[in-house]
């Protein structure tokens, strides 16, 4: 029997609204993980904090509930060694009463002692050793999950904290793999004692044993992948910060002069290749000086924001404006001749000259800028020096005419 349409329709509308509830949930997990901030910037015992909360408390008691599930179905006595599954499975809880203690121990000394070598030491040995133990239990040649957990906490412990910790905990590790592996191939300790030697049962792996290794090395592929991507994608917001921070001027959030440089050397290409000219715009804040020393800095940078805001607002979208230094502005115009330059600089120096200051003093300050305006015209190129200096002279002589104007060069 076929469905109706009403009932189609129910079934659409039922899967939209669990795609939006999905991403409403999904949007509060990343609005928790933002409030959280940048694990990279934490204090050496904060980032041991999160390490002991995230990795060994959490898959000491995940491998514990997982032995113990498997442990349920009659052919896993088969495979696991029962004589040592109670022994392993307490061991299994005493290692996440212990990581715990480790992490309230964190807390306690997290103020005092924000920078601990000694913890940090501690903690990334202990978890080291514990998992050379339990890879030791499954087999340090036969069980997926160890190499598994092995990459993967290297990785995220690698991002986290210095190198000479994980490489101290990292040389324990294989230095306790292979005096395992030696003193099995000596005999003098059993291989995998938490495993019998079979796990295949009439051509068929036992479902206990897939449901361990499985298990396991989904657990552990599962947290390190979450956790990997949270801390890439942190690095990934970092790096695109420092970026900003590389090419912007702090105060001002305009582009700074050495980025001005890199896109005016671009568009003088681009201008060349198309024929097209490309005009410059140099702008001096008058009695800056005069500001800062009647009403101080504060005023000074407040000064310089609002100018930068008024000149900003009288920009089309790919004009490129940037804080040249101190009280100037240099603006650059791509396909832009000496006229429509010269109402974009009005343009600018009314925007600024509208603009007022109110000092925590109770005094209004009135802003006014002086500036010159230069061309390149398409039959030559020129050099961002020598077009800057153009640019300067008539700047020079827009103050030297009385200051706050607009003056010309072709």
């Amino acid at each position: 029997m076929q469905d109706s349409e009403w009932e189609r329709d129910e079934r659409r509308e039922t899967v939209k609204k669990r795609a939006v509830n999905m991403r409403k949930y999904l949007f509060r997990i990343k609005n928790g993980l933002n409030k959280i901030g940048d694990p990279l910037s934490w204090s050496t015992t904060d980032k041991c904090i999160l390490w002991l909360f995230i990795l060994p408390l959490p898959f000491s008691i995940g491998l514990g509930l997982l032995l113990i599930l498997v442990m349920n179905y009659p052919e896993s006595f088969a495979f696991y060694n029962t004589e040592i599954v109670k022994e392993v499975c307490a061991g299994f809880w005493v290692g996440a009463a212990f990581f715990g203690g480790l992490g309230v121990i964190g807390f306690l000394i997290r103020k005092r002692f924000p920078g601990s070598r000694v913890y940090v030491y501690t903690v990334l040995q202990v978890t080291w050793i514990c998992s050379s133990v339990i890879i030791y239990l499954a087999g340090p040649l036969t069980s997926p999950a160890g190499a598994t957990a092995l990459f993967g906490t290297w990785l995220i412990a690698y991002t986290l904290f210095d190198r000479t910790p994980v490489l101290y905990g990292l040389g324990s590790f294989l230095v306790i793999q292979v005096l395992t592996l030696w003193a099995c191939q000596k005999g003098l300790i059993p291989y995998a004692p938490l495993m019998h030697e079979t796990h295949v049962i009439d051509g068929r792996f036992m479902v206990s044993w897939l449901i361990f290794i499985v298990g396991g090395c989904l657990l552990f592929i599962i947290t390190n992948f979450v956790i990997s991507g949270y801390i890439i994608e942190r690095l990934r917001i970092r790096e695109n910060r420092l970026d900003e921070m590389a090419k912007t001027d702090e105060l001002t959030q305009l582009y700074n002069r050495r980025y001005f440089f890199d896109l005016f050397n671009k568009e003088m290409s681009r201008s060349l290749r198309y024929k097209r000219n490309m005009a410059m715009i140099l702008g001096d804040i008058d009695h800056f000086k005069q500001i800062n020393d009647v009403y101080g800095h504060l005023a000074g940078d407040e000064a310089l924001v609002e100018v930068a805001d008024a000149l900003n607002s009288q920009l089309r979208e790919h004009d490129i404006i940037a804080r040249y230094g101190g009280e100037e502005f240099i603006i650059l115009l791509p396909e832009t001749d000496l006229e429509g330059a010269n109402v974009v600089a009005e343009r600018c120096r009314t925007a600024v000259e509208s603009r007022r200051i109110h000092t925590r003093h109770g005094h209004t300050i009135s802003l006014t800028i002086s500036l010159g305006v230069t061309i390149c015209l398409v039959t030559h190129g020129i050099k961002p020096e020598e077009m800057i200096k153009r640019a300067d002279e008539s700047l020079y002589r827009a103050k030297n005419m009385g200051r706050n104007r607009v003056v010309s060069t072709g």
